[in-house]
């Protein structure tokens, strides 16, 4: 005996309690499954942003730590060129 093809009158009193009960656990068990992909989302946009912070972060790091040691070593070049032209002039 199937109950979806069951009409009201051959199910009993109780019917219309059972259907709605049924479709209030059919609608707790999407909210969770929606709950859950929110959650795993979130979780995932939180680990991407982190890597992408990481990366731009190096990349940033990096170019800091060049613009340094080029004006590092533009300061020695003039400096060492210096003696020289006193030389010259």
């Amino acid at each position: 005996m199937e109950i979806e093809n069951l009409k009201s009158e051959e199910y009993g009193e109780q019917y219309k309690e059972h259907l709605l009960e049924q479709w209030k656990t059919c609608v707790e068990m999407a909210n969770c499954n929606s709950e859950r992909r929110i959650s795993t989302n979130n979780v995932y946009i939180t680990v991407n942003a982190a890597i992408i912070a990481l990366i731009s972060f190096t990349f940033d790091y990096k170019s800091i730590l060049l613009s340094i040691h080029y004006k590092q070593l533009r300061l020695n070049m003039t400096c060492s060129f210096l003696p020289r032209l006193k030389l010259f002039i």
